[in-house]
């Protein structure tokens, strides 16, 4: 059985000259200048290997194993799946790493976040909050230990948001539907670099919504599933475990979302090129989450909606102290966001599956039919 580098060495020789890899800053290499780099590519790979580890062993007719992860010098807030003749593998820039330690780093700091559970008695300098590359690590946070040890279960939360919204792109067959044929696809959380001539339009909107709805909602699938290799729900799940899990999975969720929004000022539905809002896939994977923990779970509806609530709180929180504007991540909301009518959100997202599902059958049926 080869070692963790000798396996690490042939995934790098084999993707290092990749054109897209390249234009992605190339294969991180490590600098004595950002050493906190090697803990959040050692973070990263630990979740993206427990998850594939899960999943195989939970459906191994998937063959996840076969999917590489990638992680990139570039420095935008971008991950991608992606797939040429090479292979298969999800590429990860080192600056949405070093966004996510930024913003988890930040939240501990925020004296008003989790403070019922995790109170600051004071609030510690946060002089580094302009530069993703020198936040300090925890030794010098000057808190409780409990409190670290719970934002560094948000920081993986949010890392694995990412890993299986990437793995369900491959797994639901999205490259396919973007290219075809074409042996080079990719999708691309931030820029969406795709090669479509114009934005595609179902019956109720663009193709990419669509995509990202479905990757969201299937990404929460394989969460699931994972988790139900490690601790089986119906062995060991109170209402209370499910509540908790809740909050933390829409919670690392939305602080994702924040950072992909950059500023918060885009309000419209859709980007240009079709890409929903994130605040909309926030709305919906969180009502989403809530609304299949308690139906695999059971017990009282109140519980599932309060965690939710307390989700988008403590959220509201960390975006009016970074200065979203209000009215998208916290204070008066756009009535047309509809985030309490659960049943119609949970039409929309799956209407964007059922949409994409009718059209893989379409593209995999045979000729004639």
């Amino acid at each position: 059985m080869e070692s963790d580098d000798l396996k690490a060495g042939k995934i790098a020789e084999k993707w290092q000259a990749d054109p897209v890899v390249r234009s992605c800053g190339g294969l991180h290499v490590p600098s004595a200048d950002y050493e906190g780099d090697e803990s959040l590519i050692g973070i990263l790979q630990h979740v993206f290997e427990t998850n594939i580890d899960l999943l195989t062993k939970a459906r191994p007719e998937l063959e996840l194993n076969k999917i590489d992860l990638l992680v990139t010098s570039g420095l935008d807030h971008r991950a991608l799946a992606y797939r040429c003749r090479l292979g298969q593998a999800i590429i990860v820039e080192i600056g949405l790493l070093r966004a996510f330690w930024t913003r988890i780093a930040t939240v501990a700091h925020i004296p008003a976040v989790l403070s019922d559970a995790f109170p600051l008695e004071r609030a510690p300098s946060v002089a580094w909050l302009s530069n993703d590359a020198l936040v300090p690590g925890p030794d010098d946070w000057d808190m409780p230990q409990a409190r670290i040890d719970y934002c560094f279960d948000i920081l993986m939360f949010m890392i694995e948001y990412v890993i299986l919204h990437e793995l369900a792109h491959h797994m639901r067959g999205h490259l396919d539907l973007l290219s075809g044929a074409s042996p080079v696809s990719f999708i691309d959380e931030a820029k969406a670099r795709r090669r479509l001539p114009k934005p595609v339009v179902t019956a109720s909107g663009f193709l990419m919504q669509d995509i990202e709805f479905d990757a969201d909602a299937h990404g929460l699938d394989q969460s699931l599933v994972a988790m139900n290799e490690k601790f089986p729900f119906s062995a060991r799940w109170s209402v209370e475990d499910a509540s908790e899990w809740l909050f933390q999975m829409v919670f690392s969720q939305i602080l994702a979302a924040q950072l992909f929004d950059r500023d918060g000022r885009a309000l419209c539905d859709y980007a240009s090129d079709g890409h929903p809002a994130p605040v909309h896939r926030s709305i919906n994977y969180s009502n989403l989450a809530a609304r299949t923990l308690h139906a695999v779970i059971g017990g009282d509806w109140e519980t599932y909606r309060d965690s939710h609530d307390a989700a988008w709180y403590e959220s509201s929180l960390v975006a009016g102290y970074l200065d979203y504007p209000a009215g998208r991540w916290h204070g008066e909301r756009d009535p047309d966001l509809m985030i309490g009518n659960f049943p119609e959100l949970e039409r929309r997202y799956f209407g964007s599956s059922d949409r994409l599902d009718r059209l893989i059958d379409r593209e995999n049926a045979p000729e004639g039919t």
